[in-house]
Formats: C-alpha cells, structure tokens, sequence
C-alpha cells in the first residue's frame, strides 16, 4: 500500500487552487499518491491608495520535490 507525508507549506495566497496531493483509490485501499511542491516568485507588486498589490509566478516543483509512489 503506498504511503506518504506531505510536507508542510504556508498557506500563502498564490497557491490557492492548486493541487497539492492526489490519491487514487481502487475502494478503499489507496493505489497511487502523487505530491506536489509549488514554488513562486514574487513577479510584480503595486501600491494604490486602495492596497497593496503582488503578483507571483506559481509552478510546481520538479526534481525531488515531486513524489510519486505506486
């Protein structure tokens, strides 16, 4: 049975939305586990008499920081 611990992230606000863990289930016994580490870049940012604004480049990490047991 595969098995994973997922690392722990800020909760920041450019990764909401993404996929951070996928488990693929055949009933009720877990068959794969994919993980994802995002990284971002803080790309841009303006201040406005309204707030604060940033913009940042968001992808998901590749090498290690990819985990895909089966």
């Amino acid at each position: 049975m595969p098995s994973a611990t997922t690392p722990d992230i800020n909760d920041d606000d450019q990764y909401a939305g993404s996929l951070r863990q996928e488990i693929s289930y055949d009933g009720s016994t877990p068959l794969t586990v994919t993980m994802a580490d995002p990284w971002s870049r803080e790309t841009a940012k303006q201040s406005t008499p309204n707030g604060n604004t940033k913009a940042h480049y968001v992808r998901p990490a590749t090498g290690c920081g990819d985990i895909r047991r089966t």
